[in-house]
């Protein structure tokens, strides 16, 4: 029997594991022509394979004419589609469905075509699988729960049953989903989350029980809600104290996250880097900036500890980091969303490290056009980032309202078909408020204990007052924006009655008369023949007597 090649497409250890469980179920049927794993660094067999990144060149696949399998061995849902969309067509190519001999199944379990499912994995009855599903390590699945295409388990997520998943949704390690819920597609659910509700599309869950945090969508009420980051930024001035008081003042404002700003002073700042005019103007003009940012430094160990604070607070920890060694540092505490600060758009190392993390990316767009922010946000996708939502910025501090141009975020919105939002450094709460308005999904806002603090931006921030004051505005505009339909809301009904008219009579009225002009007016209330009937009632008969201003009756 002639073997038949298979190659694996993948650079992570997902994707080794799926060799490994070719190369087991190879000793038995010797079944395979295993070519390897197209990565641009792993080795199989003690010799290079192929040498190319699935992210990079790998059209040497669209050009093989003999038949071949593939297996997509990347967990992130988005990419994983990309890539089968890219050789889906190709008659030569053929999908296999991957099952570890330590995976139990039962035998009503139905699935389509690319399916993985790994070591110690549990299938009960009657689970139906779509295309392209990816069941890592330790997964048990309830009966009767259904999981569509390109959706992602992780390692040791327990569904229970009835469950229903949407296409290219991923469930973070450890996540157990309780009986009969409805989890919506292009969902990110984080790692250890307890998921107690039905969550909608295009949402990141996170927590315990899990609280829907990203784009517009907010688990339990089901209403539009924005995203508002509390931007904490330097404003601790290098004191952990001063940021755990900033964590306090932030969860009793209402946001749904903090965020700091995480950098080692010397991989960000060069010894001859200037100062930005307006910070001369708030920290003056005796130390470089070099020496400024040091002050501002937190060390990796106080950020375990804000984030721990964090979670007792029942706030978000987020923080962006500004270089290489922050990222991984950042990446250690599993943030459910990463942030791309302004000044790091144009740096292609930074961008790629950060969407190799396959998880959600916030990016502030200040001193850029429209095709750099372009050739950004494909780095990002051409290397595995999640759902990118884009920040209009403008990054002078403060910002003046003119040139705020908060039109712009709707630029941003129609040229890259992107969930959007706003980073505001103007003085006051006024433009963020309209950016909702406009569609942001995502606010962030400077905010500090007192703008008196030295620093570079506590003058631009908001006080703790103020920002309590954004956030009820904020959710005042979103129950204000309401769903778009129009149609009389509940509370207005009963005032129909009472500020519409009615054909009423003009003068008394005797049975047989004609009605006329003459003879008829329109009044209130509205609970009589509508004056859109006016000339379906002229000309007709009185069918009785009416005396002045009463209601006619045909």
């Amino acid at each position: 029997m002639a073997k038949k090649d298979i190659v694996v497409i993948g650079t992570s250890g997902f994707a080794k594991e799926i060799l490994w469980l070719l190369e087991e179920n190879n000793k038995i049927s010797n079944e395979w022509n295993i070519l390897g794993l197209i990565d641009q660094s792993y080795t199989y067999n003690t010799k290079p394979i192929l040498g190319y990144s699935v992210i990079g060149d790998d059209e040497w696949l669209a050009d093989y004419e003999d038949e071949i399998y593939v297996v997509i061995g990347i967990g992130n849902a988005s990419l994983r589609k990309r890539i089968v969309q890219k050789f889906k067509d190709k008659e030569n190519i053929k999908f296999p469905n991957i099952i570890s001999r330590g995976a139990t199944l039962s035998n009503s379990v139905e699935m389509g075509k690319g399916c993985i499912i790994c070591t110690n994995s549990v299938l009960t009855v009657d689970i139906r699988l779509g295309d392209f599903v990816t069941i890592n390590l330790d997964c048990t699945i309830g009966h009767d729960a259904v999981l569509e295409d390109y959706v992602t388990l992780y390692p040791s997520v327990n569904v229970s049953g009835n469950v229903n998943i949407k296409s290219a949704t991923e469930i973070g390690t450890g996540t157990q989903i309780i009986q009969g819920l409805n989890i919506g597609g292009n969902t990110f659910i984080g790692a250890g989350a307890v998921v107690v509700r039905d969550i909608l599309s295009n949402c990141t869950a996170v927590g315990n029980p899990a609280k829907v945090i990203k784009n517009h969508k907010f688990m339990g009420k089901g209403e539009n809600k924005t995203l508002i980051i509390a931007e904490a930024g330097v404003n601790h001035n290098g004191q952990l104290d001063t940021a755990l008081k900033l964590v306090d003042v932030a969860a009793e404002a209402g946001v749904d996250a903090i965020k700091f700003q995480t950098f080692k002073s010397n991989n960000v700042v060069s010894k001859f880097a200037p100062k930005a005019a307006y910070q001369e103007k708030t920290t003056g003009t005796d130390e470089t900036q070099l020496e400024m940012v040091k002050k501002l430094e937190l060390s990796f160990e106080n950020f375990r500890l804000i984030q721990n604070y964090c979670d007792q607070k029942d706030i978000i920890f987020l923080s962006t980091p500004f270089d290489l060694d922050s990222i991984d540092f950042l990446a250690s505490l599993d943030l459910p969303i990463y942030k791309v600060p302004s000044g790091e758009i144009t740096n292609l190392p930074y961008l790629m490290k950060i969407a190799c993390l396959d998880k959600p990316v916030i990016m502030s767009t200040g001193m850029s056009n429209l095709d750099e922010v372009g050739l950004a946000l494909n780095v990002l996708r051409d290397n595995g980032a999640g759902t990118v939502t884009l920040l209009h910025c403008n990054t002078q501090y403060p910002t003046l309202f003119e040139d705020a141009n908060l039109k712009a975020m709707l630029a941003l919105k129609e040229r890259f078909g992107v969930t959007v939002g706003y980073s505001d450094h103007t003085l006051g709460i006024e433009a963020p408020i309209a950016a909702v308005a406009l569609g942001a999904t995502v606010i962030e806002k400077h905010f500090t204990l007192d703008k008196n603090m030295e620093g570079p931006d506590h003058k631009a921030s908001l006080d703790p007052q103020e920002l309590k004051a954004m956030v009820t505005a904020i959710r005042n505009v979103e129950v204000a924006l309401g769903t778009g339909l129009k149609e009389p809301s509940d509370s207005e009904l009963p005032n129909r009655e009472v500020a519409r008219k009615s054909i009423v009579a003009k003068r008394n009225i005797t049975r047989g008369e004609l009605l006329t002009e003459d003879n008829l007016t329109v009044k209130r209330p509205g609970n009589g023949i509508s004056p859109m009937k006016w000339f379906e009632v002229l000309g007709t008969t009185a069918n009785r007597d009416f005396c002045e201003d009463e209601l006619i009756e045909l």
